[in-house]
């Protein structure tokens, strides 16, 4: 499990929402966080008690929260980046990119 997805979960938890059966096409069944990209749709919950909102540092505890959403969102783009590229799709149109995410994500 890579750290960012480690940091994600312990801020988050699991991830909710609709998983492929199998690995995407294109990707390989080893992959470390194949499980990570099964997933067809995203969804999260943080639960905030009175400890966090009446918190003096509610601020850090905000950039905190959102800084594991931004980089496990980084990470997840970064994959379907790489995927792209050693596939030779990294130069497609926006209509191109979105088949192929469609294609091979069923999303």
């Amino acid at each position: 499990m890579c750290i960012i997805y480690r940091d994600f979960k312990n801020t988050f938890g699991e991830i909710f929402g609709d998983k492929l059966k199998s690995h995407p096409r294109g990707y390989d069944k080893n992959f470390k966080d194949i499980d990570l990209i099964k997933h067809m749709h995203y969804a999260v919950l943080k639960k905030i008690n009175n400890d966090f909102r009446f918190n003096t540092n509610l601020h850090d505890n905000i950039s905190k929260v959102i800084k594991a959403q931004y980089e496990f969102n980084k990470y997840l783009n970064t994959i379907i980046k790489n995927q792209m590229e050693i596939s030779g799709l990294n130069k497609l149109s926006a209509k191109k990119e979105e088949e192929f995410i469609k294609n091979n994500f069923g999303l």
